[in-house]
């Protein structure tokens, strides 16, 4: 940001921001809504760039490269342990081993083998005595007899190299647990979360989870026969729960009965979950830890299922590799006798994709599943199951269950803990020692024998982090000793590592700036819950705040049961404070907060062996070590005094996963002087003694914490931050993070210009999607109703009927989308006001005979969901007018219908409420229905305004809504509609209306209206129908300008340009022949193939040698070549490119740049060959009847299920209409720009133009968005498959090579595109 004290001088203009995840859009207003000009440009546009993803994919490549990286270095340990020993009989083992990947004429020393070579026992000996490695191992183990020491280290290097997981070691004791253990604890979690779950046959139980015999239905079956009596919790279906742990695939909007989920999300434990809980860890919150404790269950029900009877792996593989050869050999003799023609399509046929040879990788490129390979042989065997031979019978059930010829390499091996290979490691070094002396021989005082043992546990702390003192990164306190695993621990001060690690981990309080608390500190515990419950009221009004002080103790410190604001209404209700017909606010359905850490040391507080400050740093220990409780035990033992073994045994079981927000500074060290009593009190103090939330307080000046808080900030952080560094340290995503940068970027560039802030900024920022809501599809209205009508229908006491039903399900999806019917189905087809049922025919053709009521007055809040409306009469409506309650008359009629909708799940808790309520809306929360429109709560919107005010301290920061801004845009007769489908203009729009709406809202509420509210007379939903002193003229005027504006189409469009970073290469190997990287140095590609896709950094323009004369040229630095080309532009041009005579004439151009050749504009995006791929900037204006019809296609082809006529009718969608934005695209596509920049589309269009009439509605609507995406300016193009049989048109190229005349200029835009700078590239 520019230092030169414009920031701080306050001007007389608006400015306005619409910041999505891709784009920001900004308009300069002055104060009656007039954007301004700068240099003869209008002072308005947007800055679109590429959303920034999380590190999660770099993250997960550097982990498995260091994975890979530290296996490699523990496999080369043993090779060094075993080399000397080896060498002494066959001194080319090694090179053999290391050079059996090669081909023979790029070895060494070619030979015929590739371990072994001897005259009397080679490869085919071995293989034949040992067909896979597990029958080595077994061998090793059960016989102490002598063994070639070869033999010995190939079984050691498999152990150590496919060591198993280390989640046992995180245990409290480090044991593996039994599957008794497991369910035990399954249970216990279970129960102490108030879900009831009591197995009756607890034995046979868990013997049926670890049947290798059962399929997954069998089991499902028997497990709930034997758990006995099912009784679902009040949240969790335990029948689903039960199907779950068989491992059948089951809905978790099943499972979880009190949580929404945006679409059908489905889980099977016997897959990986991790990318499913990533999806929904917003959504289940705690609860995802029952899916993680069920998933223990069943990975422990697998592998005791794959030792069977055995207690070293290497049998149970023996055991099944033998299984998987018979059941081989009688199937093939099946297929030979009953399908004998089709015995090599079955087995080997290297063409087929889903064969034995595709599931065994035998003589055939293509690959496939077990569940893919039982499926295609599933056909030729549909008789086997009538078999008099048991072991068909039982093949024809495996292929049924898809667990026929299980891998010995396969999923399974996931389940396995490391502690299971150190038992058959731990038996064979036992039994070598007496014939390899060696392993005796001592080093450094450890023999080799436990240098082995030690390699094979050696991992290293994920808190150690990089082991390079010199990375900028490293935090590890170590000496300049040389690491192994035997001196690790004496090498690296772990106890200082990981203090330094604690240190660099916990996050900053937006506060207080000091370290934050873990949520579950007691403190932090204690804070969450008074500022859930502070806010209870019965009919509107606080209660006593003895009383909430009662329900804290009891229901949360007294109790672990989960609280809800119905066990908080039974509680006040049996304690004499509350009526019956008395309605609960002011809480959630759910209580989210509670004390947890309180009860898991209630045993340790009550025998005083622990103060509440060591309490607190146990937790944040658990924190920090919560994956090594190895650690955890060591570092409670050596900083915890007074804990006793079986102290340090049960702490270690605890789990604790997050860090507070806040700190412990914030909410007991500063005080102030409570007014009230003259008593010095912090915040916690306030919370506990009055009804005030943590907000409330802060806002409260009479407490002046704002104040004493800034005060602590100057004494103790008076370093002063840069605005980028400030962003950075904040809890925000990085997606969020670049949209506030560029936001930023934009607002120091107007200052500059305008040489002064803005009177006000006025921001909007769109809000993130979450990860849940990217890959589900939306469950349709239908589905979810005809679900609740099945699970009702011998319940609904006389208001279902069959009728209804099948009315139900003949209604499509898109008509189910009109809110007056599906309302009309939720109230099972009544009115919600006088329980008369409705006349369909009127309800859909006649508009004066019903009407949908807002139960909450809309001109009250601004709620249009479905939780606030009813479908009534039109009368009835009329005669209710804007008053609330709903009228007692209406409510004591009506009340037990709206039960049962709200019993069987027609109607939420939260509908039901407002329906029965029996008070009208009180000061404090019609006071918050108007500040919604006026405050927002989003982190990232905060973070921007937080920067902002700091930045410009003389303007005032307005959020301005979304919704009203869409309210604004949609009033009746005045639509300013917005089409974002066809140009990206609109981004700079919304910014412009943000300043009109927001500071209308801005100017219309202020202080003085909250003090007086009640007698104030206002409607939020007719806010611009009245006159706003200073900010809108009802009459008209103040619109026209709005509408002038809005009509135009002159924002400016900018590019963020930026350079690849991260991914070198596709990280998938391509076949021999193929690529543009070698897999390692010195691979010929077209031996072993290499990696494809190298990435691009940025390019460079370069003049050189051509063959005739110089020529120039736009070439690429690769990301893997980037430091190589900084250090030497003309070596790298030289060397790698293989130029000659080179003159460098721009050293960096970075990708999105914007080019100008011969005037056509365009951003260069990407490299494919030895051209470039471009996108154009020409944004396309058309019709607002045009882009509203385009706007409806698109909604009308959002469903693949529902085309149907009807849909398109009520969109009014025609052939007719299709014809005539065709002939609009194909002129617009033959005239200047767009004939320049996408001639291919152009002529595909004209050429095509009487097959298009010729062809289907929606065949039609399909082509005219296809077209429509290569108008857009990105990189989109069409597929005109459907048009001429071509799926890519409109590619803009950009030849490498450049022109040898003409123009061809680097245009550098600034952020807002107010300024440019060109740079000739042929000059």
């Amino acid at each position: 940001m520019k230092n030169n004290g414009n920031n701080l001088q306050q001007g007389n203009y608006y400015l306005g921001l619409d910041v999505g995840t891709s784009s920001v859009g900004w308009a300069v207003t002055d104060t009656d809504y007039n954007v301004l000009k700068f240099r003869g440009k209008s002072m308005w546009g947007a800055r679109l760039f590429d959303e920034a993803s999380t590190a999660e994919d770099r993250r997960t490549h550097r982990g498995n490269r260091r994975r890979l990286a530290r296996r490699k270095y523990r496999l080369l340990l043993l090779e060094q342990l075993f080399e000397k020993e080896i060498c002494k009989i066959d001194d080319n083992f090694f090179v053999r081993l290391h050079e059996s990947n090669l081909w023979a004429d790029d070895k060494s020393k070619p030979s015929k083998f590739l371990l072994f070579n001897d005259t009397n026992f080679t490869d085919k000996d071995y293989l034949k005595k040992y067909p896979t490695i597990y029958h080595l191992r077994r061998d090793l183990i059960h016989k102490p007899t002598e063994h070639d020491i070869r033999l010995v280290f190939l079984a050691l290097h498999h152990l150590i190299k496919y060591r198993g997981h280390f989640i046992y070691d995180n245990s409290a004791n480090g044991d593996v647990k039994t599957l008794d253990e497991a369910v035990t604890d399954f249970e216990e979690y279970l129960n102490e979360n108030d879900i009831e779950f009591k197995i009756e046959n607890k034995k046979e139980f868990i013997n049926v989870l670890s049947d290798k015999h059962l399929t997954k239905k069998e089991k499902k079956i028997s497990l709930k026969k034997l758990y006995g009596e099912i009784t679902d919790s009040e949240n969790i279906n335990i029948s689903v729960l039960i199907e779950m742990l068989s491992g059948s695939s089951i809905s978790l909007s099943n499972l979880f009965k009190d949580i929404e989920f945006d679409g059908k999300q489905n889980l099977s434990l016997d897959s990986d979950i991790e990318e499913t809980l990533n999806d929904v860890v917003d959504i289940l919150g705690d609860n995802i830890d029952l899916l993680i404790h069920a998933k223990e269950v069943y990975d422990i029900a697998v592998l005791t299922s794959s030792l069977g009877k055995h207690k070293y792996l290497c049998d149970a593989k023996v055991e099944l590799f033998e299984k998987n050869k018979k059941d081989l050999m009688i199937l093939k003799e099946y297929i030979k006798k009953n399908h004998p023609e089709d015995y090599k399509k079955i087995f080997s046929s290297p063409t087929e994709k889903k064969n034995y040879a595709a599931y065994s990788q035998t003589n055939s490129e293509n690959v496939c599943s077990q569940e893919e390979f039982c499926l295609f042989i599933k056909p030729y065997i549909k008789d086997m199951a009538k078999s008099e031979n048991e072991d068909e019978v039982r093949i024809a059930k495996e292929v049924e269950d898809k667990s026929f010829l299980t891998k010995l390499k396969g999923t399974n091996n996931s389940v396995v803990p490391y502690q299971i290979h150190e038992r058959e490691l731990n038996q064979i070094l036992k039994n070598i020692v007496g014939y390899l002396p060696f392993m005796n021989d001592k080093q450094e005082d450890i023999s080799v024998v436990d240098k082995i043992k030690l390699i094979f546990k050696f991992k290293i702390p994920y808190y150690v982090g990089p082991l390079n003192t010199k990375s900028t990164r490293s935090w590890v306190y170590r000496s300049d000793e040389k690491i192994y695993p035997w001196n690790f621990s004496n090498v690296i001060d772990l106890d200082k590592t990981a203090h330094e690690f604690m240190n660099r981990l916990i996050g900053r309080c937006t506060y207080t700036n000091d370290p934050v608390l873990p949520m579950d500190s007691l403190l932090y515990s204690k804070f969450n819950v008074l500022n859930e419950i502070n806010p209870i009221k019965v009919n509107g009004k606080a209660i006593p705040v003895e009383v909430k002080q009662a329900i804290y103790t009891d229901l949360f410190e007294n109790s672990k049961k989960k609280v809800t604001r119905k066990s908080i209404y039974i509680y006040l209700l049996k304690n004499g404070h509350i009526e019956k017909e008395d309605i609960i606010s002011g809480v959630d359905i759910e209580i989210k907060a509670k004390l947890k850490s309180h009860h898991d040391f209630a045993q340790i507080m009550e025998e005083n062996k622990c103060t509440p400050d060591e309490i607190e740093k146990i937790i944040k220990g658990i924190l920090v070590y919560s994956d090594d409780k190895s650690m955890l035990r060591r570092w409670l033992k050596n900083n915890i005094k007074g804990l006793s073994d079986n102290d340090i045994k049960y702490l270690a079981k605890l789990n604790y996963k997050e860090w507070g927000r806040l700190s412990k500074t914030l909410l007991t060290d500063i005080y102030t002087i409570n007014p009230e009593d003259g008593e010095a009190c912090n915040i916690l103090d306030i919370m506990w003694n009055t009804n005030a939330t943590l907000m409330e307080i802060l806002k409260n000046k009479k407490y002046q914490f704002k104040q004493n808080i800034e005060d602590y900030k100057a004494e103790n952080y008076d370093v002063k931050q840069s605005l980028h560094e400030e962003l950075d340290d904040m809890y925000i995503s990085p997606a969020a993070r670049r949209s506030i940068w560029q936001a930023l970027r934009i607002v120091d560039e107007i200052v500059d210009i305008k040489k002064s802030a803005p009177k006000k900024i006025f921001i909007e920022m769109a809000r993130e999607k979450k990860s849940a809501m990217k890959k589900k599809r939306t469950e349709s209205r239908k589905d979810v109703l005809l679900e609740l009508y099945k699970s009702c229908k011998s319940q609904a006491d006389g208001f279902y009927d069959e009728e209804l039903f099948e009315k139900l399900s003949n209604e499509s999806n898109s008509r189910l989308r009109r809110d007056q019917l599906y309302l009309y189905y939720t109230q099972m087809g009544r009115s919600m006001y006088s329980g008369k049922r409705i006349d369909f025919d009127k309800l859909i053709n006649d508009k004066n005979t019903y009407d949908i009521d807002h139960i909450y007055p809309r001109s009250k809040i601004k709620d249009d969901s479905i939780t606030n409306r009813v479908l009534v009469e039109k009368d009835i409506n009329g005669e209710k007018t804007d008053i609330y309650p709903i009228s007692e008359d209406i409510r004591q009629k009506m009340q037990p219908f709206w039960k049962i909708l709200k019993e069987k799940g027609l109607i939420n808790e939260e509908k039901y409420k407002r329906l029965t309520r029996n008070y009208e809306l009180t000061d404090d929360e019609l006071s918050s229905f108007v500040a919604r429109q006026l405050i927002e709560t989003q982190q990232s919107t905060k973070a921007l305004a937080t920067l902002l005010q700091k930045e410009y301290p003389s303007a005032k920061i307005v959020y301005s809504k979304a919704g009203n801004v869409s309210e604004f845009r949609n009033r009746k007769d005045k639509e300013l509609p917005k089409f974002r489908e066809i140009n990206d203009l609109h981004h700079a729009k919304d910014a412009y209306l943000n300043i009109v709406v927001g500071n209308v809202y801005d100017t219309k509420f202020t202080e003085k209206f909250f003090m007086n509210i009640h007698n104030e007379n206002y409607s939020l939903k007719r806010v611009f129908d009245f006159n706003v002193a200073g900010a809108w003229d009802a009459k008209g005027s103040t619109f026209d300008t709005v509408k002038k504006y809005m009509a135009k189409n002159n924002p400016i469009i900018t590019f963020a340009p930026y350079e690849v970073k991260g991914e070198l290469f596709d990280q998938q190997i391509v076949p021999k022949g193929k690529g543009q990287f070698p897999i390692k140095q010195g691979k010929d590609i077209e031996k072993y193939g290499g990696y494809n896709k190298l990435s691009g950094a940025f390019l460079f323009a370069v003049e050189y040698d051509g063959k005739k004369s110089r020529e120039r040229s736009l070439e690429t630095v690769f990301v893997k070549d980037v430091d190589f080309y900084k250090e030497n532009p003309k070596k790298y041009c030289e060397q790698i490119l293989g130029l000659s005579n080179v003159k460098i004439i721009n050293h960096k151009i970075l990708l999105g740049s914007l080019l100008n050749i011969n005037g056509d504009m365009r951003i260069i995006k990407g490299r494919t060959g030895d051209r470039y791929v471009c996108q154009h900037v020409y944004q396309l204006v058309i019709d607002d009847e045009y882009s509203k019809y385009l706007k409806d296609i698109a909604k009308y082809l959002q469903e693949p299920n529902d085309k149907n006529m009807e849909r398109a009718v009520n969109l009014g969608i025609n052939k007719d209409t299709n014809i005539k934005i065709y002939t609009v695209f194909k002129n617009k596509l033959l005239d200047t720009p767009y004939n320049r920049v996408l001639g291919s589309l152009g002529n595909a269009i004209s050429e095509n133009e009487g097959h298009f009439k010729s062809i289907d509605l929606l065949d039609q609507c399909s082509i005219l968005l296809q077209v429509l995406a290569s108008f857009r300016c990105t990189r989109e193009i069409s597929n005109l498959e459907k048009l001429n049989g071509k799926k890519q048109v409109g590619i803009i190229y950009l030849s490498q090579k450049l022109p040898s005349n003409g123009t061809f200029v680097l245009v550098h835009q600034s952020v807002t595109g107010l300024f440019e700078k060109e740079v000739d590239l042929l000059k």
